[in-house]
């Protein structure tokens, strides 16, 4: 009997690791974050073209691997018992822990770090600003990576860029505005995993084509 792999075969592999704030100040906008998660796995499992490998790190008392490099069809939503707000916000030692559990990839494997923020750094112990600044401008320079910054700060785009975010993969949300924030980084996050190469390259770093605001 002859297997069929084209699918298999043909779909592209995707890491997709998010990196979500869950200090203390997220309580407020705990429901509508745990919303809005879900939702954006939802909408990468609905994209069939596309092998997804989901790591979930949250940062805040404690950093909570809730999962680490799962396929994405295997991926539960989360719940109040898994995502629950304390604590400071350990920005930079959070970014660098997903960074470095991506590791080193092949150069057909794209990456895509989420980075999802309601505040500013204020606990790390690991980085600090220059020394996670190097390591996201050295990955985001790489043909295959996307590091995108989410942020509900008023400076969110200084904040980013002091970060090495770029312009184009920073944007700025209200905290009234998580759900529709998650949402678009659901789409966001589904069109730069299809895009050919070559739009890839081009389009990684201005996605919104400047500042963008939700």
């Amino acid at each position: 009997m002859k297997i069929d792999l084209t699918k298999k075969s043909t779909s592209k592999k995707v890491i997709v690791s998010f990196v979500l704030d869950s200090s203390g100040s997220m309580g407020i906008v705990r429901d509508e974050t745990i919303q809005g998660v879900n939702k954006y796995i939802n909408e990468l499992k609905k994209d069939s073209a596309t092998d997804y490998s989901f790591s979930l790190l949250t940062f805040g008392k404690e950093f909570t691997t809730v999962y680490e490099s799962v396929p994405i069809n295997q991926v539960r939503e989360i719940t109040k018992e898994s995502y629950i707000p304390d604590g400071f916000t350990p920005l930079y030692d959070a970014v660098g822990r997903a960074i470095k559990a991506v590791g080193n990839v092949s150069s057909d494997t794209r990456v895509i770090v989420v980075v999802m923020t309601d505040g500013h750094e204020n606990a790390s112990t690991t980085y600090n600003q220059v020394t996670i600044k190097e390591l996201i401008t050295q990955k985001d320079s790489l043909s295959n990576w996307a590091i995108i910054y989410l942020g509900a700060v008023a400076d969110a785009w200084d904040a980013g860029g002091a970060m090495g975010f770029s312009l184009g993969n920073t944007i700025r949300y209200d905290a009234g505005q998580t759900m529709s924030a998650l949402d678009s980084v659901a789409i966001m996050t589904v069109d730069t995993a299809n895009y050919s190469d070559k739009e890839f390259k081009v389009s990684k770093k201005a996605v919104w084509k400047g500042k963008k605001d939700l």
